[in-house]
C-alpha cells in the first residue's frame, strides 16, 4: 500500500504519515516505480496504528456554552448568565441597563473609545488615506510605535497630528 492509499485508510494526511515514519511508529519499504522509488506500508502495522489512534481519548471535551436567558415575573426582572446575575424590578431602569452592561462586558470597545488605535483605525475615525497616515508615522509628524507587525498611535497623539495638519 503506497502513502496516499495508507493516508486514506488512517484517515490522515500523506504529511502525517511521513511523520509516522520519522518517528519510528511505521515501518516502509521502498519499491521502484514507474518514475521514482515509491515508499510501500504493510497492512499489519496501519492496523496497528489505527487501532492505537480509536483508541486514544481527546485531550478535551467540547462543553456547550451556557445559554442566556431572561425570565419576567410581574414584578421582577431576572436576568442568568453562568449563574443568576440579580434581581431587578422592572421599574428600575438605572439597575437594569446596569445589569445589561454586565452581559455586555465580552463586547470590543468601539474605535472612538480606545487609547491606542492601529492605523486602519485612525483612518475610520479621521478619514485620512492610511498611506498618507503611514507617512506621517515615517516622517515623524505622527508619533507611533511598531508592536508585532502593526503601528500603534495613543489617541492624544493622533488629536495632536490633526490639530497640525488642520
Amino acid at each position: 500500500m503506497n502513502k496516499k492509499e495508507a493516508a486514506a485508510y488512517l484517515g490522515c494526511s500523506e504529511r502525517a504519515i511521513e511523520r509516522y515514519v520519522k518517528d519510528g511508529k511505521i515501518s516502509c519499504s521502498y519499491e521502484k516505480g514507474k518514475t521514482r522509488t515509491v515508499a510501500v506500508f504493510t497492512q499489519s502495522e496501519l492496523d496497528k496504528i489505527k487501532y492505537q489512534s480509536e483508541s486514544v481519548t481527546p485531550a478535551y471535551e467540547t462543553i456547550p456554552e451556557p445559554r442566556q436567558t431572561a425570565t419576567l415575573d410581574e414584578n421582577e426582572l431576572t436576568i442568568y448568565h453562568d449563574e443568576p446575575v440579580g434581581v431587578v424590578e422592572v421599574g428600575d431602569i438605572s439597575k437594569l441597563s446596569a445589569m445589561v452592561e454586565l452581559l455586555l462586558v465580552g463586547q470590543q470597545l468601539k474605535a472612538s473609545d480606545k487609547l491606542v488605535l492601529t492605523v486602519d483605525e485612525c483612518h475610520q475615525l479621521t478619514g485620512f488615506p492610511r498611506e498618507m497616515l503611514k507617512e506621517a508615522i515615517a516622517n515623524g509628524q505622527l508619533s507611533a510605535k511598531k508592536i508585532g507587525r502593526s503601528w500603534r498611535v495613543k489617541r492624544s497623539c493622533l488629536d495632536a497630528y490633526i490639530d497640525d495638519v488642520l
